[in-house]
């Protein structure tokens, strides 16, 4: 699959003329608002898709992208036609989720005190995907998988119970949005075995090592 630049999205779209005629495109941009914005040009003189957004600079919220598109470089700006569409909304999240542990109770031995429940929500998107490294913060990650078998909502729980051999390591939680930020929280091992309830959220702002961020394409057809 086709990987955008770090921090980017792409606008995907599909344009067709029957005639064979070089079709162009141009995109405009609004944040959506109780009052409606008017579309700022965003790029023009397309002449394929995708187009790689950098949304670093947007603020946080719902934005919405127009495709104008014309056939006017095969037939002129008198006798061209055109067609114009606009795209699914999408949202704009810069702001890490945020992490909160707590030592899970124990249930008749087979659980120590390594075991941690791991609560994680975010502001503005859902919950992607959640995973672990012992000692390190670099990694390797395992896979944390949500309690209840998929990460799709704003608000999701994990559980991590270590086996014996991990239970004298510190453990780093990692836990990514569905716009590719992440946020990590180091737990001591001496924290686990203390009790200690609330370790705290430390987040990190950034796209996760090969976070993939997209727009859905809409189709487009020329007139």
């Amino acid at each position: 699959a086709l990987v955008p630049p770090e921090g980017a999205r792409w606008v995907a779209w599909i344009a067709a003329d029957p005639d064979g005629d070089v079709v162009n495109g141009a995109l405009w941009l609004r944040q959506r608002s109780a009052a409606p914005a008017e579309f700022s040009p965003l790029a023009s003189g397309l002449a394929a898709s995708p187009y790689a957004l950098d949304d670093s600079k947007l603020a946080e919220g719902i934005w919405e992208i127009r495709i104008d598109v014309d056939d006017g470089a095969t037939n002129g700006t008198i006798l061209q036609l055109n067609d114009s569409d606009t795209a699914y909304p999408f949202v704009v999240d810069h702001t890490p989720p945020r992490i909160e542990t707590r030592r899970g109770a124990g249930n008749g031995g087979n659980e120590g005190p390594a075991l941690l429940e791991i609560a994680a929500t975010d502001a503005s998107g859902t919950i992607a995907r959640g995973e672990y490294a012992l000692d390190a913060a670099a990694g390797p990650w395992n896979p944390l998988p949500c309690k209840d078998g998929i990460c799709d909502t704003p608000a999701e729980s994990f559980r991590l119970d270590l086996p014996d051999s991990a239970k004298s390591l510190d453990v780093t939680i990692r836990v990514t949005d569905s716009a590719g930020n992440s946020a990590t929280l180091s737990v001591a091992a001496r924290d686990r075995k203390e009790g200690n309830q609330d370790a705290g959220s430390v987040p990190l702002l950034g796209p996760a090592p090969g976070a993939v961020r997209g727009l859905p394409p809409s189709g487009f057809r020329q007139r």
